[in-house]
């Protein structure tokens, strides 16, 4: 977190919000409120992020503790025969829908504890509306704020879901290999569940919006403060 983003984080939980000769908690939402609130959104949900990171954490490891267990059964059942592989293989592909399901479940809803998070997607959605008009886009409104959703989920979280951003997977006691889903290279691979090459478009616009924008209320902010 930059030291903006940590000023403003502390800003807007203090208690002691009084103009005071020296720039405070104060005029650090002062500027915050002046200048652009896509930013200032943004800002929000990236303090919150981190706030509730070790959750997330906590989701992703069990998950691949899981996967690797699961990888020991699978080695195990491939030593049976006839039906008894059979059953073995489709209750291994069940657990392993199941593992997945439950992580992403409990992702979603560390995501809901984010206050801020739903305003800056509308936000953003508002500004990709505006964007696909311009662009002569042809997408309709639930797109658009799906690919903000993404956008956004993406730009807070630019790990590989695959390996967690360690560019492997295994461990655990399991054998170690290269991430199939990054290729190695530990960042999530920006698919944005786009149905179209104009939603995948302003999908990759929008995840660069919201770089830009966080970085021109950080900029905007600082400028404030040394008013």
């Amino acid at each position: 977190m930059s030291r903006t983003a940590e000023r403003y984080s502390r800003a807007t939980q203090s208690s002691q919000l009084r103009m005071t000769a020296d720039a405070g908690d104060v005029d650090v939402l002062a500027g915050a409120g002046v200048y652009g609130s896509l930013g200032t959104l943004l800002h929000r949900c990236r303090q919150e992020w981190d706030a509730n990171r070790g959750g997330v954490e906590r989701i992703l490891h069990a998950r691949l503790s899981r996967l690797a267990a699961l990888a020991e059964e699978e080695k195990a059942g491939k030593r049976k025969t006839g039906e008894d592989r059979k059953k073995a293989e489709r209750a291994a592909i069940a657990l392993r829908e199941e593992i997945e399901r439950e992580a992403q479940t409990g992702r979603r809803l560390i995501l809901m504890r984010l206050r801020s998070l739903a305003m800056a997607s509308h936000q953003l959605s508002i500004h990709g509306s505006k964007h696909a008009r311009r662009a002569r886009l042809a997408i309709p409104q639930d797109a658009i704020s799906r690919c903000s959703d993404a956008a956004i989920d993406i730009w807070l979280d630019q790990r590989c879901p695959g390996c967690t951003g360690r560019k492997f997977t295994g461990g655990y006691g399991a054998p170690i290999v290269i991430c199939r889903r990054c290729k190695g290279l530990g960042v999530r691979r920006r698919s944005f569940e786009a149905r179209s090459p104009a939603e995948h478009s302003l999908a990759e616009w929008l995840l660069g919006q919201c770089e830009e924008q966080a970085t021109k209320a950080a900029r905007q902010m600082n400028q404030w403060l040394r008013r």
